[in-house]
């Protein structure tokens, strides 16, 4: 059965992670910025602490979105084999 150890396809899968979060992170910043965070801040019928909080909130989970990208793509750099337990 040839293809993929149990490491290459851990990193693999890790790779892709960060693959889909970073792209998750893009299309939120520049597809959903203009086409919902614009918006929501000129709705004049919310008030100014819902609109701010729901900003607030948009830019939260920009920064998840990076950070979980980042950190799965920082682990598939150092992923490296399993290391042997003791018992």
């Amino acid at each position: 059965m040839g293809g993929l150890t149990h490491v290459d396809a851990g990193t693999w899968l890790v790779w892709a992670a960060a693959v889909v979060s970073l792209l998750t992170c893009f299309g939120h910043v520049f597809i959903g910025g203009p086409q919902v965070a614009g918006p929501l801040l000129r709705a004049t019928d919310l008030s100014d602490v819902t609109r701010w909080m729901a900003y607030f909130c948009w830019h939260v989970v920009t920064v998840l979105t990076l950070a979980m990208g980042v950190g799965f793509a920082l682990a598939a750099v150092r992923h490296g084999p399993p290391r042997p337990t003791r018992r």
